[in-house]
């Protein structure tokens, strides 16, 4: 499979047991929406069953984070749990999905929009 990369993303691709999990970053307007919507239509047809992690940043600050008065640190932190509570989540749920599907050549794939791996 080819992963077309331009100076605006940074994807970092690692082997987790079995399963591949794609973190993607990058600044705004950078197409990384395009990418995971292209990588949502390639998978499938290559054998792979993806899911994707939504970015947790843009959660928190719709939830209203920011007007809680937390430090920097505070937010981070919260943020790192949050995504951990779901990537953890999301591969055990793909991880049971490949498994119950039938199909054991199914192979799968975790995205992350702004994942733990890019920190």
């Amino acid at each position: 499979m080819r992963l077309f990369i331009f100076m605006l993303w940074w994807v970092q691709i690692i082997i987790i047991y079995i399963m591949i999990q794609i973190s993607i970053d990058g600044g705004p307007c950078g197409g990384k929406s395009r990418l995971v919507a292209r990588l949502l239509k390639e998978l499938p047809v290559r054998g792979y069953m993806p899911l994707v992690v939504p970015e947790t940043a843009s959660e928190l600050i719709n939830e209203g984070i920011l007007k809680r008065g937390w430090t920097d640190d505070q937010i981070q932190y919260a943020m790192f749990e949050r995504q951990l509570e779901k990537e953890t989540a999301l591969a055990a749920e793909l991880i049971d999905a490949c498994s119950v599907s039938g199909n054991s050549m199914l192979k799968p794939v975790l995205i992350c929009d702004r994942g733990l791996l890019t920190g």
